[in-house]
């Protein structure tokens, strides 16, 4: 763990430059860049906080991490605020300006269908990754784009057939499980560790593993998501337009 402390230390002297840098700018790429790896810092820290404070650190060094971590609670709530600004505007533009879909008319008696094209269904979904939110900002009812679902073949849940089951284990044995995976390959990460459970022929929910990962070994963890390599943000007329 010791290893990872050092370019943690170096990635937060960075970051609050840079946090510091562009307070004022109006580059939204940046802001949310920034956002997201003050989230990371802040609540890495605070582990590590929480971490000396059970093992009796000393007082300067407590002192030390509570002024940094006020400081970037600072920083990341100015950075929370932009972002929340912006999201609330482009919310007020979608619906102000809904999606208008043609009745066309069949030779059948009732209503006239509403033509919904599949690329604009599939795009909507992809956009909102919820077919209760595509249907309530774009004014269609849920059935609707149920039937539609249906008519283009598109995935829809299955609520009547088998289900996946999982292996009846509580929150303790799973730690113990994840524990000595994590003593036989300490810097495993979670895609590791669930292969590992299911080598074992036991068949858990990722979020299980997630939270288990955390309680064994929370400053491993959280030094380790700040080592992920950030990725480039491009600004481009179109899909796959580099």
């Amino acid at each position: 763990m010791a290893d990872r402390v050092e370019p943690f230390l170096r990635d937060l002297i960075t970051i609050s430059e840079q946090a510091q840098r562009h307070l004022h700018t109006d580059n939204l790429n940046i802001v949310e860049n920034l956002r997201r790896r003050l989230d990371d810092c802040h609540n890495t820290v605070q582990i590590i906080l929480m971490y000396c404070i059970e093992h009796d650190v000393c007082v300067e060094v407590l002192y030390m991490l509570r002024e940094i971590h006020n400081r970037l609670a600072v920083f990341l709530g100015h950075y929370n605020e932009i972002c929340d600004r912006n999201v609330v505007e482009n919310e007020h533009i979608q619906l102000s300006q809904p999606l208008i879909f043609e009745a066309q008319q069949i030779h059948e008696p009732g209503r006239p269908i509403l033509n919904i094209p599949e690329d604009t269904l599939r795009e909507l979904h992809d956009i909102h990754n919820s077919w209760s939110s595509v249907a309530r900002l774009t004014g269609v009812s849920y059935r609707t784009l149920l039937r539609r679902r249906q008519q283009y073949g598109l995935e829809i849940a299955n609520t009547v057939g088998p289900r996946i089951t999982y292996t009846d284990l509580d929150d303790e044995q799973l730690c113990a499980i994840v524990r000595d995976i994590l003593q036989l390959m300490p810097d495993a990460g979670e895609t590791y560790v669930i292969g590992a459970i299911k080598s074992r022929g036991i068949n858990i929910q990722r979020w299980r593993v997630r939270n288990a990962i955390q309680i064994v070994d929370p400053v491993s963890r959280a030094l380790r998501r700040t080592l992920a390599v950030v990725r480039r943000v491009y600004n481009v007329r179109c899909p796959n337009a580099l």
